[in-house]
């Protein structure tokens, strides 16, 4: 049997599709995509051909009570109704960190003083999840989790990698 690695990076239907034609070509194999294609509309087209299939995720999981970033977020779905997704949280860390930004920046609210209240080398702590930039770095955060998608169609969280920790990982049953 052949051995197979495929890492996507395309749009929801393209990366569906090579999944599937990878399926109908080798059995098994691994599968990685990126996090912009990690939401309900990709599950729901992959269909039983997304199992398994491992997504990154720059955002802390949605669904977990530990951070209290995650807890937050999760009374806001609740409030406003909508859903508590990878997608969700992300436009959630988005908007605080461009809030603070705005706080940063004091009332001369310029392009200018945006800028520099991002990029002042302080850390945006979001309640356990950290972001920030500086006027050398615009990667923000420095965690990648990985998902993988489950037999029930869900994005279960599979892996947390660091690279503060220098290669840490660590089975997340988070």
């Amino acid at each position: 049997t052949m051995q197979c690695w495929v890492i996507d990076i395309c749009p929801i239907r393209a990366v569906a599709a090579i999944r599937k034609d990878v399926l109908m070509r080798v059995n098994g194999g691994t599968f990685l995509t990126l996090s912009n294609v990690s939401s309900a509309a990709f599950v729901k087209e992959l269909s039983d051909a997304g199992r398994g299939v491992v997504v990154t995720q720059a955002f802390p999981p949605p669904a977990s009570g530990v951070l209290a970033v995650s807890r937050e977020f999760q009374k806001l779905a609740d409030e406003y109704k909508f859903p508590k997704s990878y997608t969700a949280m992300e436009g959630y860390v988005y908007a605080r960190v461009v809030v603070e930004a705005l706080r940063r920046a004091s009332a001369n609210l310029t392009s200018e003083t945006i800028v520099k209240a991002l990029e002042a080398d302080r850390k945006f702590d979001l309640g356990g999840y950290t972001d920030g930039f500086s006027r050398t770095s615009s990667t923000g955060s420095t965690v990648i989790d990985l998902t993988i998608v489950t037999a029930g169609g869900r994005l279960r969280r599979w892996r947390l990698f660091s690279s503060r920790g220098a290669g840490r990982a660590e089975v997340a049953g988070l």
